[in-house]
């Protein structure tokens, strides 16, 4: 299972095409073994539409809408990076019975109030996954009083108490993974890896072994 920031995809002065080419050559060549579900955040555009339908409503729904809809056109860019090898499920449960025949399966957002980093988790239970990872920019989970000192290794618990005081549950509100997500993997046992956009670090987490991001178990 493998949750892309929407950040990773769509930047402030494109879309990753570049990234994209590479991530995707990775998950192909990683196949043989594994079948992957990969779920993507809205990133620098969802941003914008967010920040515009802020101007005509205060309507955090209204909002939550428009951002999934971002999602989900970068979940077809992502689909399309794998030429025939990937498909776009439309729902959790649509996912788990999808990832049955297929190597691939991407999904964008799925209702208000949820964020992908909850699909993520959600759809990693549903498909009995043992592992899910979040690849974002920041590149793992920083101690909040040494901001430049990403943390190795970390508990459910810890996990769950720094998500609770960040996660604003309101559009474009920014952790590296929100607290329903959090709580969701500590009850399914789903063990985390946190990684920068690194290849290798990709390869790596993918394997179960270490690397510079943070791992959660």
């Amino acid at each position: 299972m493998i949750s892309l920031g929407g950040s990773v995809v769509s930047q402030e002065k494109l879309l990753n095409t570049a990234f994209l080419r590479n991530f995707s050559k990775l998950i192909k060549s990683e196949t043989k073994n594994n079948r992957f579900i990969i779920t993507c955040g809205g990133g620098y555009v969802s941003k914008q539409y967010v920040n515009a339908a802020s101007e005509f409503t205060k309507s955090n729904y209204t909002k939550d809408r428009i951002a999934i809809a971002t999602t989900r056109m970068n979940a077809l860019l992502v689909c399309a990076s794998f030429g025939e090898d990937a498909v776009v499920a439309n729902g959790i449960d649509s996912a788990a019975e999808l990832i049955k025949h297929n190597n691939v399966v991407v999904l964008g957002g799925i209702m208000p109030g949820i964020t992908t980093d909850s699909v993520a988790a959600l759809s990693a239970e549903a498909a009995d996954a043992k592992l899910l990872i979040n690849v974002s920019r920041v590149g793992g989970i920083y101690e909040e009083h040494h901001k430049n000192k990403v943390m190795p290794k970390m508990t459910y618990n810890t996990l769950i108490e720094y998500g609770t005081r960040h996660d604003q549950r309101v559009a474009r509100s920014n952790f590296i993974f929100d607290i329903v997500a959090c709580k969701l993997a500590k009850r399914a046992g789903i063990k985390l890896h946190f990684i920068g956009m690194g290849i290798s670090d990709l390869k790596k987490a993918i394997a179960d072994t270490s690397h510079s991001g943070t791992v959660v178990s």
